[in-house]
């Protein structure tokens, strides 16, 4: 199986354009908020707090302090905590920085990790909150099954979905390599350059 991601522009109407927004803000505010009480909790305590103890606090927030989150996609929200574990795993592998804060004025984007589908003859794309699907210029098709949705907004607020999709494809076996298929090149200033082999490239003057 092989993995490819395939992108598509997407024109949402008014109603979709404010709910996609909505989306983008929440999403957002919950990375914010978890990030701020990971750090938290590790300057009071000294110990990690896992993404489980956040997503149960989901549920209460939405009953409380912040209703309007109930009018996003859960499943949305939760990615964004799976996202921020991620960020934390590559910097204690050493591979990013330390995760900052998400910013309203940078690319805006959130993702679907179930329950989308791209509907090629309607040429629309269908996600939770989305069901009467959202106009997408569909530029080719693809066969497999679909892992993720990721929506993004740009800068200069155009609309874009990169479907991740486990296609059935085989993995190309890598050619082994040997020393009989291996040249050294040896880059210079009188020729261009010198092979292993003992040919030289003329410099193109």
């Amino acid at each position: 199986m092989v993995k490819k991601s395939y992108r598509y522009r997407l024109y949402p109407n008014k109603a979709q354009a404010t709910l996609l927004d909505k989306h983008f803000g929440c999403t957002r505010l919950i990375f914010n908020w978890a990030l701020g009480e990971k750090i938290r909790v590790y300057q009071e305590s000294g110990e990690s707090l896992s993404r489980y103890k956040l997503q149960e606090k989901l549920p209460e927030m939405k009953q409380t302090e912040r209703p309007w989150l109930a009018e996003v996609n859960a499943q949305s929200l939760q990615a964004s905590l799976i996202n921020l574990d991620r960020a934390f795993l590559n910097f204690f592998k050493h591979k990013a920085k330390f995760p900052r804060f998400k910013k309203k004025n940078h690319r805006q984007s959130f993702q679907v990790p179930q329950r989308g589908q791209i509907d090629f003859e309607a040429g629309k794309l269908i996600i939770p909150k989305f069901l009467e699907g959202i106009r997408c210029k569909v530029s080719r098709r693809f066969e497999g099954e679909t892992k993720t949705f990721t929506v993004s907004k740009t800068t200069t607020g155009n609309y874009f979905v990169s479907v991740l999709v486990e296609t059935p494809d085989e993995i190309p076996v890598k050619a082994t390599i040997t020393e009989a298929g291996t040249i050294g090149i040896d880059v210079g200033i009188k020729d261009f350059c010198t092979l292993s082999t003992g040919e030289k490239v003329g410099n193109p003057k």
